[in-house]
Parts: structure tokens; C-alpha cells; sequence
């Protein structure tokens, strides 16, 4: 069993262990003083970003919206109330030389960091968390984004049945191929799950993710996808889906039946985002079975780790 195996068995752990409740109150507090607020994230944790802003908008109307760490720092940040920056290790390596940037910010992290700076207010989910190390971490997306959902709804996301479902769906579902050129079509509740493959898959080496914002196809982007040569197309969507998207995948499957998977929900809204992030974890250890690829550990060039350790004065 490889690292991404291990890593995605233990997904069942943390939903047993209760967030902490000090942390879940703060952060309520402080996201619903809020007008207006920017959730900041790099890597998978950008994914986590994405979630928590549509979650926050959603759930309690604050205008948020999710920028990766490079964009913010460009950004026009004056009429900015809040800043939430998600980090799954709380390293923070893309704003130790920019912290005059920062104001007004929050911390959302997985466990208590050894060292707390001190113009960050910090919500931890777990009083004693072992992170674990590596690459595209199933529970670097799930966690925080549990965390936020289970605090401004006031229930608890049943992960388990989510995770037993979508590995059953999988179950042979994926054939074993060297390299995967797959097309995902997203939006609405499903924009997380849609970056979370994506980012994901091209983080590895055996494949690449094309995603379509569904209503693209009514302004001209099925003159071009005909063409395109997709060995899987992953039709993400909630549990209701609209008039148009009814036509969208009923065109979808009649051209490319054998290649379609249509990955819907059985929930809607928030709980359909979540349970869809919790999918493309299933997704990845299908992949990762079939192939014996590890997504934690794929191999990599030595010549650009120190794009990954240098902490840049500006990037």
C-alpha cells in the first residue's frame, strides 16, 4: 500500500474526532462580522479556499471569494474587511516575506502550530492532529473544509457513508493506462471538486484535467470539444440538476457513452460540494490502485525543489 493509499485510509480517523470547539466558535464570529472577506489558499489548500468561500457566501451571505497566494498580493486588498488563509501544514511559506500584506487575518489550519505569529488569529481543527507529509494529501482538502462546513451549518457531514459510496462507484469503473487525458465538466457546487482533480492530476505524472464550466457549452464551446480526444469525461453535478444541464449531459452521453462518467451527488448545495470532494479523493485511489501510483510521492525533477524551499521577497 502506497502513501496516497495509507493516507486515504485514515480519511475514516479524523471523522471520529470532534473539532475544536473553541476554534469552531471563533471562526464563526469572526467570518459573520464580515461584509466582505478573501479566503487565500496555495496548492490543495487553494482547493479548500474555494470550497469555504462558496460555503461562507452560501450559508451566511458574506461576499467572499477565493484567490491563490501569488494573486493576492496583487490584489487591491483596501476595501478588503477579513483574510482567511488556509494551510494545511501552517508553514505559510508564500507570506513570510510579505506579511505587510497581511491584516485582519485568520489562520485556518489542521492541528496547533508550535509557533503562533502573533498578527494571526488561528483556528485550529484538532487540538492534537499528525500531519502527515507529501503530496496531494487527501485530508489537506477534506479537513478544512469539514471544519468550516460543520461551524457555520451546525451539522456534521457524514463522511463515512460518503467514502463507502464512491468507492463502490469507482469499483472498476477506471481501466489502468499509462497517461489519463480527462475532461471535467463543472460549475456551481461542483467547481471545488472539478480544481481538486485537476490540480490533483497534473501534480502527477500520468495525466491531465480539462475543465468546462457547463454553461460554456451554450456560448460556443461544443465547436471545439467534438475534436478533442478524452480518454474520460467526468460530468460533475448535484443531486438536482437544472433543464439545461438535463440537455447538456443527455448531448454529452449520446456522443461519447463509452467515455462518460457522470459523478452526481445525492446531496445539493454545500453538502453536494463536500460530498463531491470527497468523490475525486475515491477518484484518485481508484487510479492510484489500478496503476500502483503513488499521488503522495510522484516522481519529480531535483532541479525545481528550490522553487519549492525558497521564500522569494516577491513573486
Amino acid at each position: 500500500m502506497n502513501s496516497y493509499q495509507v493516507s486515504f485510509n485514515k480519511l475514516c480517523e479524523f471523522s471520529t474526532i470532534p473539532f475544536n470547539q473553541t476554534s469552531m466558535e471563533r471562526f464563526l464570529e469572526t467570518v459573520s462580522s464580515a461584509r466582505n472577506l478573501a479566503v487565500v489558499g496555495s496548492g490543495a489548500s487553494y482547493v479548500a479556499a474555494d470550497f469555504i468561500a462558496k460555503a461562507l457566501n452560501v450559508s451566511i451571505g458574506v461576499v467572499s471569494f477565493s484567490l491563490t497566494a501569488r494573486d493576492f498580493l496583487y490584489y487591491n486588498r483596501t476595501a478588503l474587511q477579513k483574510v482567511l488563509l488556509v494551510s494545511y501544514s501552517g508553514s505559510l511559506r508564500d507570506f513570510k516575506t510579505n506579511q505587510s500584506a497581511l491584516r485582519n487575518v485568520g489562520l485556518l489550519t489542521v492541528a496547533k502550530l508550535s509557533e503562533n505569529s502573533p498578527i494571526y488569529d488561528v483556528f485550529f481543527a484538532f487540538d492534537e492532529w499528525k500531519r502527515k507529509k507529501g503530496f496531494n494529501i487527501p485530508e489537506a482538502v477534506l479537513i478544512p473544509c469539514c471544519f468550516c462546513a460543520q461551524t457555520i451549518t451546525g451539522s456534521t457531514f457524514d463522511i463515512i457513508s460518503s467514502l463507502v459510496y464512491w468507492r463502490g462507484y469507482y469499483s472498476s469503473l477506471i481501466k489502468k493506462k499509462q497517461y489519463y487525458n480527462i475532461a471535467v465538466f463543472e460549475g456551481d457546487f461542483c467547481s471545488s471538486a472539478a480544481l481538486d482533480i485537476k490540480i490533483k492530476l497534473e501534480e502527477s505524472t500520468i495525466g491531465m484535467a480539462h475543465l468546462f464550466e457547463k454553461r460554456d457549452f451554450a456560448h460556443g464551446k461544443f465547436i471545439s470539444f467534438d475534436k478533442y480526444a478524452y480518454d474520460y469525461i467526468l460530468f460533475l453535478c448535484q443531486y438536482k440538476l437544472s433543464q439545461y444541464e438535463k440537455e447538456l449531459l443527455s448531448q454529452v452521453e449520446d456522443k461519447f457513452p463509452d467515455k462518460l462518467i457522470v459523478v452526481q451527488s445525492r446531496c445539493n448545495g454545500i453538502q453536494a460540494s463536500l460530498d463531491l470532494l470527497v468523490s475525486t479523493q475515491c477518484f484518485f485511489n481508484e487510479l492510484s490502485e489500478i496503476n500502483s501510483y503513488d499521488f503522495s510521492n510522484p516522481p519529480y525533477n531535483n532541479s525545481y525543489l528550490n522553487l519549492y524551499k525558497t521564500n522569494y521577497i516577491d513573486y
